[in-house]
């Protein structure tokens, strides 16, 4: 498992190659969870608007019911100069 430093490396040499800076990058982050796990993880970063919803719906429909209840687990989509 990479550490934050290096997820943070990794995500700004994508950045650098992948796309001018032109438009606005989204990633995909996982909430919830049982008691003891993170809060948050990254699924997919540094993906157009459309790409990061249409992930984030696609995800959500591979929950099952109790991940949805009781872990309250969901999938967001946020613009990544918020992360």
């Amino acid at each position: 498992m990479a550490t934050w430093k290096e997820e943070n490396l990794l995500r700004q040499i994508r950045e650098e190659n992948n796309h001018s800076g032109t438009e606005e990058l989204y990633a995909v982050i996982r909430l919830g969870g049982s008691v003891g796990e993170k809060n948050y993880s990254i699924v997919g970063d540094n993906l157009s608007h459309d790409e990061a919803i249409d992930m984030a719906k696609r995800y959500r429909k591979m929950l099952s019911p109790g991940e949805k209840k009781y872990y309250r687990i969901t999938y967001k989509v946020v613009p990544m100069s918020k992360l």
